[in-house]
């Protein structure tokens, strides 16, 4: 009896094994073609995106990101103690700044 469940144990890891490898093609797929897409869009953004607002968003998100970049060296000092993972939504207010200044 002891024999036959290591028999059934070696086989379940077998299949669970090969079904890992088969499944792991999907997320990696999945992140290809997602990638892919950005960057035909990225391609394209001149379309549809006035030159200004794009130069604009770069050193306004620039600007920004070294802002984060500082909290983040003041945290490894021991200087503050500043949660930068919440101010990550900052660079999508940026956008969303830079694009109504543009317009208004």
């Amino acid at each position: 009896m002891v024999l036959l469940g290591t028999i059934v144990n070696g086989i379940c890891i077998v299949v669970g094994s090969l079904l890992g490898k088969l499944f792991q093609h999907i997320p990696e797929r999945l992140k290809a073609t997602v990638m892919g897409g950005i960057a035909l869009l990225a391609t394209q953004i001149e379309r549809w995106v006035p030159k200004e607002i794009v130069d604009s968003f770069i050193t306004e998100s620039t600007a920004t990101g070294g802002i984060l970049i500082m909290a983040i060296g003041l945290n490894m000092l021991g200087i503050t103690n500043i949660r930068v993972a919440n101010l990550l939504p900052s660079i999508i207010v940026t956008a969303f700044a830079v694009s109504v200044l543009h317009f208004f």
